[in-house]
């Protein structure tokens, strides 16, 4: 099968694009002929894959054409509204919405006192980016830029087959008129080690992902000053616009030596990290659409401390797998994570336990369900099958 993905990176700048690079070279496997259309000045993808930086005009259109693919898989929103619905209109399409953007002007769907937005978009986003300050910004240029953008693209997005990660995104992605029916869930998949890692005798914490607001790392720094004899290390993966905030939180904290910004890594660092650490902490205070870096601690039998947002009970079972907390206590987070490092007995067994659940989530199970998508799309449907689940 030829599968086109579109997305506006073709590096690992976040859980969505390292998840798009690992599922290209698993289609490559498994016989299928991948290719991506990008934006990107400095793509790092998987030999042997097809690709393309998108320059409007019709070299462009007449790339895709040149492969055409038995399916396109759209993973955001850059490319112009008219060429996606032509693209559309001549291809089977199906649509991944990683996160919020093709239905929330701000992208981040939580208002300033930290509650989660349930509105679909509509009118009344516009004045809550000021009222409920669910803008996260001064500028509000760019999210009523988005607000705009989102206005004439939800009618192609209720139009495509859908796919998400979770029970959650698929309840937005409804509330904001997309047919039950033709939205699918199809959790990630994580690489899992044959035999569970050894547990660490240190008491070392490690945080990946984009430095954003969002995401807490201020919650989480925060935190671990309420309990600084708890633990020896923060390990801090991933970059962002909130980077300097937060290092000035560290300095301000006085943790600035136990405290390391790493950047981001290569995926065998990234997993060595997690191997060295005790626990993997998650403080997002936006709803996260799924929460990929869980299961990337899980497959490493390390257990999660994460606040209950969005998806995050759907893979994190609070005392089997992990420990869940309040998105805003700073007191009780460290309480949560001082529980697991002084009793490293309990953190073993809830890894473990993880370990043994993430085989669920494998990408044999997410290309199954994935090639049912596609073939549903082009109109040769086959049974979708059920979505793993993590409780279970």
């Amino acid at each position: 099968m030829r599968i086109l993905h579109v997305k506006r990176h073709a590096r690992p700048v976040g859980g969505a694009e390292t998840y798009l690079l690992s599922l290209m070279e698993h289609q490559a496997r498994s016989g299928d002929e991948p290719a991506l259309l990008h934006a990107d000045l400095e793509p790092e993808l998987p030999g042997g894959v097809a690709h393309r930086r998108f320059e409007p005009g019709p070299a462009g259109e007449r790339w895709v054409d040149a492969i055409a693919p038995d399916v396109i898989h759209v993973h955001d929103d850059f490319l112009p509204p008219a060429l996606e619905g032509r693209l559309q209109h001549s291809y089977p399409l199906v649509r991944f919405l990683h996160d919020f953007g093709a239905v929330c002007a701000a992208g981040f769907h939580y208002f300033r006192d930290g509650s989660v937005c349930t509105r679909a978009h509509g009118p009344l986003c516009l004045p809550n980016l000021v009222v409920r300050g669910c803008a996260h910004r001064l500028d509000l240029r760019p999210p009523v830029a988005q607000y705009s953008r989102n206005s004439r693209r939800l009618p192609l997005v209720r139009s495509a087959v859908v796919t998400v990660a979770s029970e959650y995104m698929r309840s937005v992605v409804v509330a904001n008129g997309v047919p039950l029916e033709r939205c699918h869930v199809v959790p990630y998949f994580v690489e899992r080690p044959v035999s569970p890692p050894a547990f660490p005798a240190g008491r070392e914490i490690a945080f990946l992902g984009r430095l954003v607001a969002g995401k807490g790392l201020d919650l989480l720094i925060r935190a671990l000053a309420e309990r600084p004899e708890a633990w020896s290390r923060l390990a801090v993966v991933g970059d962002g616009w909130d980077r300097e905030r937060c290092e000035e939180l560290t300095r301000q904290a006085g943790l600035r030596s136990k405290v390391e910004f790493l950047g981001w890594l290569p995926g065998d660092e990234t997993s060595a990290l997690l191997r060295r650490a005790a626990l993997l902490a998650v403080p997002s205070r936006w709803p996260e659409p799924f929460g990929i870096v869980g299961l990337e601690a899980m497959a490493q039998a390390r257990p999660v401390v994460a606040t209950a947002r969005g998806a995050i009970p759907e893979w994190l079972e609070h005392e089997r797998t992990g420990l869940l907390a309040d998105s805003e206590d700073a007191r009780a987070f460290a309480g949560a994570i001082a529980s697991l490092l002084d009793r490293p007995d309990r953190a073993e067994a809830m890894g473990l336990e993880g370990w043994r659940r993430v085989a669920r989530f494998s990408a044999p199970a997410h290309l199954e369900r994935l090639d049912a998508v596609y073939r549903e799309t082009m109109g040769s449907p086959i049974p979708v099958p059920a979505a793993a689940g993590a409780h279970r």
